[in-house]
């Protein structure tokens, strides 16, 4: 019966620990985790570790107080029991010589610390940080313990000294020995603690070899952080002083490379980020109480774009790498730690955030504001700009700045109404987007692969495309036109083009074909110009309201304005598509101070590829009255030589082609026309050996008609160039007069003659007959 009783006040009582380790586990464990991990990632353990009270409180007052209780509890019940007296210096020193264990391990884990290279996270050590946070040797430094250690050191061999001191004070006679004893169940306690999480620890021990402590990196990270906002407060206290930076980089050279980027990144956001510190506030004590109050002297937002300007410098001059992304966080962080200030920052003027805001980015010289540099890239990130991405993410964070709202109202409104320091922030933008444009224009290859940008939104060709907004449009259209002429920049233009309503491709055609000045090359270029009419593969309709845009347009930019008139950008459009020609349009054409050939261009680029001009079968030639008072058709010639390339599209060879017909040159032509290719690009013209002979006895024979000859000397009919005695000598010494004026070989004669030919006429003469030429000259040459 006695067995029965047992087993079953056995089973009870394993029962009841069951219960009570599962109710722990499943209730009081998880509740308890939560409650930890909330309160060691909330503000109010930030609050516990400032507080000079509650700090006081934890490592003062409490512990004392319940020791007070534990010696209270110990006179009374006497629970703790140690033996007889003569015992008591066994437990002294064993106590001292586990603290000396202690302190051995201690120099042991210092001394390995220092030698492992994976010991170390920015800079700290991680085993120092697993034994003062995870395992709690923290406590051995408190002055809670040192006390603790010395009276249970000190109280056997002074016992008696002790007890009367208390006796003369009045005090239990118990007392000290009731508190001796709770000293040493301390001290035992704290290092049985210590062995039970010391056990657990090990575990994390070799994960530090693995990093793989992540929540110890965390505490560091915090630890560091908080010291660097210190520095902060230093350096702002000392404005002519970079504690801040110094200490920073000075940290920064002590770590490996790939951490170095790491720590600069996770101090800046601890620091500047609002989410973790908040610039406009500080813990202060109101009537001994911890309240959050706004600072009396916050930072100044000139003082943190300053720090910031300097921090960009340091980086730019140290092997720090940072990528793209890290660099825009630290330009956003710039931003958002001066417009946080701003809200507080009070000036004279008591001016709207945007006033602040632009006169903290200008550059001032005797309260003068020049520029403004709120959208200006540091040029530690413009280095860093290697990819198309890049530049998203580069503009993906310019929209997304406190002075854009601006920008935003200008793109909405055009009848929003902007200050002085509004309109700086506008220019200031739009320096930013001039740039931006540039930076795209090396990616533009991989942009028309692309189906959709921040900046350029849509990049889908359809028929319901949207296009940029006006604001953009307009910005974008003054950059086409300043655009120098090279072939990347016409790939970049033809880009550009697709993104613009049709109202604005026109205008950029009409600005070049009649800008008089540095726009020649993307003026003689006109299958580019048809290229940027036809590019939308649309039909568009030229409407009243689009004659009014490229009017108005041409008119505002300020340097050709006064140069091209609206009655003249009219007129081209009312003829831009000519089924008669007639005397009328050509004598409206020369009196506008515009050419003929220019009016040709512009039919060529709005008409469709099968569409020609009409010939000159009833048009009378006479009648045409040019403004120089020269003849108009010779004037038609040289303009169109300005442009020789031209002559090889079907549309203006067909049209010079029935032009010719209709034309014949009087004798004072060949007499001043030095220009070959006036008489080479007329089919139909032949020069007879008696026009040959009249123009050479009487001296007459210009350079123009020499070099058309010298290019048909192979021909069978003017074989009188080779055998006509004297005047074949005669004009051998004048060919050989310019090929020592050129100051070339006959060979490089010929070559650039034959080039300049085959240029207005596609394969005139082919290279066998060039051979055939050289040969023909050279023998007249070596005859003469």
């Amino acid at each position: 019966m006695d067995m029965l009783k047992f087993i079953e006040d056995n089973i009870k009582l394993a029962f009841f620990v069951i219960i009570t380790i599962t109710i722990f586990n499943l209730f009081v464990r998880p509740i308890y985790t939560l409650i930890k991990f909330r309160f060691l990632n909330s503000k109010c353990r930030k609050l516990i570790s400032k507080s000079i009270v509650l700090i006081f409180v934890r490592k003062v007052i409490l512990p004392f107080g319940l020791i007070s209780i534990f010696v209270a509890i110990q006179q009374k019940y006497s629970f703790i029991q140690f033996g007889a007296k003569e015992n008591y210096n066994a437990l002294v020193i064993s106590i001292l010589a586990l603290y000396g264990i202690l302190y051995t391990f201690l120099q042991f884990t210092i001394s390995y610390a220092l030698q492992s290279q994976q010991d170390k996270y920015w800079g700290q050590s991680i085993t120092r940080m697993l034994f003062m946070e995870r395992l709690g040797f923290g406590m051995f430094r408190s002055g809670v313990f040192k006390l603790l250690l010395i009276y249970a050191v000190v109280y056997p061999f002074l016992s008696r000294a002790i007890l009367v001191i208390i006796n003369r004070g009045h005090l239990n006679g118990s007392f000290a020995e009731a508190f001796w004893q709770v000293c040493i169940v301390v001290i035992y306690i704290l290092y049985v603690h210590l062995f039970i999480r010391s056990l657990n620890g090990m575990k994390t021990m070799y994960s530090v070899q693995e990093r793989r402590v992540t929540f110890l990196e965390r505490k560091i990270e915090e630890e560091v952080i908080e010291n660097y906002k210190q520095l902060l407060d230093l350096s702002y206290e000392d404005r002519t002083s970079q504690f801040f930076l110094k200490s920073l980089f000075r940290d920064l050279d002590k770590l490996p490379k790939e951490e170095q980027s790491k720590m600069l990144m996770g101090v800046l956001r601890g620091v500047f980020d609002s989410n973790t510190h908040n610039l406009g506030y500080e813990w202060v004590m109101v009537n001994k109480f911890p309240l959050l109050q706004k600072k009396r002297d916050i930072y100044t937002p000139h003082y943190l774009h300053k720090f910031f300007n300097d921090l960009y410098y340091e980086i730019d001059n140290r092997d720090i790498e940072l990528n793209i992304r890290d660099l825009l966080m630290i330009y956003e962080l710039h931003d958002k730690s001066v417009s946080a200030t701003l809200n507080e920052f009070h000036s004279e003027q008591d001016d709207s955030f945007i006033n602040k805001l632009v006169k903290v980015y200008s550059t001032h010289n005797d309260r003068i504001f020049d520029e403004c540099t709120y959208f200006e890239v540091p040029a530690i990130i413009i280095k860093s700009l290697s990819s198309y991405e890049d530049i998203e993410l580069l503009h993906q964070n310019m929209i997304h700045r406190k002075g854009f709202v601006v920008i935003e109202k200008v793109e909405r409104s055009k009848e929003f109404q902007m200050n002085h320091y509004e309109k700086k922030l506008v220019s200031s933008y739009d320096r930013y987007l001039t740039n931006l444009l540039d930076y795209y224009k090396s990616y533009v290859d991989e942009l028309k692969k692309r189906a959709y940008s921040r900046f350029w939104k849509s990049l889908r060709s359809n028929f319901n495309k949207v296009y940029m907004n006006e604001c953009l449009s307009a910005f974008i259209y003054e950059y086409i036109i300043d655009l120098e002429y090279t072939d990347q920049n016409k790939k970049y233009v033809n880009f550009m083009v697709k993104q613009l309503d049709y109202k604005y491709r026109v205008s950029i055609i009409f600005y070049h074909l009649l800008y008089p000045s540095t726009s020649w090359k993307w003026q003689s270029d006109v299958p580019f110009l048809k290229e940027i009419a036809t590019s939308n593969q649309q039909n568009e309709v030229f409407t009243s309201d689009l004659v009014d845009f490229v009017c108005h347009t041409i008119k505002n930019i300020g340097n050709i304005g006064h140069k091209i008139e609206d009655d003249l950008i009219r007129w081209i459009f009312h003829h831009r598509k000519i089924k008669n020609l007639n005397e009328i349009i050509v004598n409206e054409c020369l009196s506008k101070n515009m050419t003929y050939v220019k009016l040709i261009e512009f039919n060529y680029i709005f008409s469709d590829y099968r569409y020609y001009l009409t010939g000159f079968y009833d048009f009378d030639f006479s009648k045409i009255h040019s403004l120089t008072h020269q003849d108009w058709t010779i004037d038609f010639l040289r303009d169109v030589l300005r442009t020789p390339h031209l002559l090889n599209i079907e549309f203006f060879s067909s049209h010079l082609l029935l032009f010719c017909e209709n034309i014949c040159y009087l004798k004072r032509h060949l007499v001043f026309e030095n220009d070959f290719r006036i008489f080479f690009i007329n089919r139909f013209f032949k020069f007879s050996e008696r026009e040959f002979n009249a123009l050479l006895n009487n001296n007459y024979l210009c350079d123009g008609i020499i070099e058309f000859l010298v290019l048909h000397l192979s021909d069978k009919e003017y074989e009188y160039l080779i055998n006509n005695g004297e005047h074949s000598r005669r004009y051998a010494l004048r060919v050989k007069e310019i090929i020592y004026r050129k100051n070339v070989t006959i060979n490089d004669y010929i070559s650039q003659l034959v080039g300049q030919a085959n240029e207005c006429r596609k394969h005139a003469i082919p290279v066998m007959k060039e051979g055939e030429i050289l040969d023909r000259l050279q023998s007249l040459l070596k005859a003469g």
